[in-house]
């Protein structure tokens, strides 16, 4: 006799073995089902239902039942909110939908398709193209030892050995700022397409050193 297992969900998940006959089954007084030892809880000798894809068969009172099987799925409600089924028997459910959305821009639906968030879009967009360029600084600074552009830049504050080198590089890191808020200027008007972080750093000006003797 076969013995069909059950998950923890109570899904027959394929799993089988063979059953242990009950050594002190007696038919004039132990039911059929008691002729094999098992859990019926967790386990039957009924052989399982056949199921369709989201679908799970499952032992509720020694009986197979088809209930709706989404368990680890997600759907987004409309406000882009992701929710995971952890239930059997959990659909989703109605105005919801189950496609991810394709960015994490596009943050709300109208029923038909996800909205893009053109200016939280574009907000992103321009941080991390500052943050891009205030590492690009950063690098120049430290091609003359300094540890970032601020520490550079305080050379120029005071009376001191390295004073030019500060103001030069002060008024080259003002240059670059300049340019790149023109850029994404030009951006958010839809004057130019979004530059790759690449195409912004080749567009900025190129720092001419003073000499410096100690």
């Amino acid at each position: 006799m076969i013995l069909y297992h059950t998950d923890k969900y109570k899904r027959y998940r394929g799993k089988q073995s063979q059953a242990r006959k009950n050594n002190n089954y007696n038919q004039d007084t132990y039911d059929i089902a008691d002729k094999y030892l098992y859990n019926p809880r967790t386990e039957s000798i009924i052989e399982p239902l056949e199921t369709e894809k989201n679908e799970a068969c499952q032992l509720i009172n020694n009986k197979w039942l088809i209930v709706t099987d989404r368990l680890g799925q997600y759907y987004y409600e409309q406000d882009g909110l992701k929710v995971e089924i952890i239930e059997l028997g959990v659909g989703i459910p109605n105005g919801c939908i189950q496609d991810a959305p394709p960015s994490k821009y596009h943050t709300t639906h109208d029923g038909t398709d996800w909205i893009e968030d053109i200016i939280a879009k574009q907000n992103q967009i321009s941080q991390d193209l500052e943050d891009a360029l205030d590492m690009y600084i950063d690098s120049i600074a430290q091609t003359k030892n300094y540890d970032s552009r601020i520490t550079c830049s305080l050379r120029a504050a005071y009376p001191n050995p390295w004073q030019q080198e500060g103001v030069t590089f002060g008024q080259w890191m003002d240059g670059c700022y300049v340019k790149a808020f023109a850029i994404l200027a030009e951006v958010k008007e839809g004057v130019r397409p979004i530059p790759t972080v690449e195409e912004m750093i080749a567009e900025m000006p190129i720092i001419e050193w003073p000499d410096i003797t100690l």
